[in-house]
């Protein structure tokens, strides 16, 4: 602890992985792409799968939240952890082919966009919903404020902007889009 704050700071060599938060805690940080995944009695799990040839050198921070109701998410159908190892490795494969930077050739693109789409993010019940498929290498979605992160369908690195809201930052290395399932609930 340091002061109301949860540390959590370890090196994981664990290639699958997963943190389960105190109940009544909200995860205000994590600097390992991770899964937020939303217990049925209230409690968070962060979740992750380490694929680099290194351990994770995994930080998370949480605060005590009050009044964040237990149950599952309306989305808890479409919420599996990903981390969770259920093919063998004969099963499947996934080949990416990206063309070839030509010699004395660089390039760079930095993108920039803010999407608003109603259908896409919305209330259902007491609970906030995004639901959104990126296609972007990098993409981050910020919380209104007064709003905790419950669940994130794909791993992303959270953070607690100046302000208090909350910020998910996704990394896409695929070709093509992620379907990204974000809910929170009020603080």
């Amino acid at each position: 602890m340091r002061g109301d704050t949860l540390v959590f700071t370890r090196p994981l060599g664990i290639k699958r992985n997963a943190v389960v938060l105190p109940k009544g805690y909200e995860l205000i940080s994590c600097n390992f792409p991770s899964q937020v995944l939303q217990q049925d009695d209230g409690r968070v799990a962060i979740s992750f799968w380490n694929s680099t040839p290194s351990e994770a050198a995994l930080t998370l921070r949480a605060k005590p939240v009050r009044n964040l109701p237990a149950g599952k998410s309306s989305m808890a159908s479409r919420l599996g952890e990903r981390a969770y190892q259920d093919v063998t490795p004969q099963s499947e494969i996934v080949v990416f082919r990206f063309a070839a930077v030509k010699t004395g050739e660089s390039i760079r693109l930095r993108m920039f966009e803010t999407y608003t789409d109603a259908e896409r993010y919305k209330l259902v019940g007491d609970e906030l919903v995004w639901d959104r498929s990126f296609g972007r290498p990098a993409n981050a979605v910020v919380l209104p404020a007064g709003w905790v992160l419950t669940n994130s369908s794909i791993p992303a690195t959270v953070s607690t902007m100046s302000d208090g809201r909350v910020r998910l930052d996704f990394v896409n290395p695929r070709p093509d889009e992620i379907g990204v399932l974000i809910t929170a609930r009020r603080r």
